[in-house]
């Protein structure tokens, strides 16, 4: 963890998400072209849900 972050983490993150119905995604063009983090998240809970 660096000083500056919170300790979260993205593999946290995804967890959320997905315990929620939704997706925590990445996707870079390589490295030093930057990086996008895309979170779905639903509006309504899942029919499944409890």
């Amino acid at each position: 963890t660096k000083p500056q972050g919170h300790g979260f983490g993205l593999h946290h993150g995804a967890l959320a998400a997905r315990e929620m119905g939704g997706s925590l995604t990445a996707h870079s063009d390589g490295e030093g072209k930057g990086a996008t983090f895309t979170l779905e998240i639903p509006t309504r809970p899942p029919e499944n849900a409890k």
